[in-house]
């Protein structure tokens, strides 16, 4: 959770742009440490 508040402290997004951005990024993935299919599951 606390690198999800990162991600949105650093681009600035609202909760809904977070999770579509964590959803349509590879990087976003990355840096959470999440796998592709994993997104899937939010």
């Amino acid at each position: 959770m606390f690198k999800v508040l990162v991600l949105q402290r650093l681009f600035g997004l609202s909760d809904e742009a977070t999770e579509f951005q964590i959803l349509d990024r590879f990087s976003f993935l990355r840096f959470l440490g999440l796998l592709s299919g994993d997104a899937e599951i939010c």
